[in-house]
């Protein structure tokens, strides 16, 4: 299974955007299964529509949610949620502060990224569509726009919860 994220969803529908051509490439491999099933994490969209409400039409946005849903419906894509929210929400807020409070972290993962984390361990999803240079030392980067999380790895990070 692959997570998609904010900012791979992005630049996939905002032809404008650096990504964009990268985006699509990558989407199509997606769509062929390569990595697995595509998930939509629902931290993902909740992020996902927050930029767009300042920067898109909201009648794109509606376009855009009734693709997802469709989608969805397909059986294309996949939406997850977290269960056992107190919980989980107790194990982001761990990952979230250990992640970030090392002074050499270049970049710091923001909340939604340490659930999207959390979520991949939670759900067995070994890889993640995403631009966001910040996942790049947490997970593996395997190809431009693509991580994957090692076994290694989610030793470590099961550690911090």
């Amino acid at each position: 299974m692959i997570i998609l994220d904010t900012s791979f969803l992005y630049s996939f529908l905002n032809k404008n955007d650096a990504n964009h051509n990268k985006a699509v490439e990558l989407m199509n491999k997606i769509i062929s299964r390569k990595f697995g099933k595509p998930i939509i994490f629902e931290y993902v969209i909740d992020e996902l529509f927050t930029l767009m409400i300042n920067k898109q039409p909201f009648s794109y946005i509606e376009k855009v949610i009734d693709l997802i849903l469709q989608d969805v419906e397909k059986n294309i894509f996949q939406i997850i949620t977290l269960t056992d929210r107190e919980n989980s929400l107790h194990n982001i807020i761990r990952l979230f502060k250990k992640i970030n409070e090392d002074p050499n972290r270049k970049r710091k993962l923001s909340f939604t990224d340490c659930a999207i984390l959390f979520a991949m361990i939670q759900n067995d999803i070994f890889y993640l569509a995403s631009f966001d240079s910040g996942f790049d030392g947490t997970l593996e980067k395997i190809e431009d726009g693509i991580y994957a999380l090692s076994s290694d790895r989610t030793l470590n990070l099961k550690k911090i919860l």
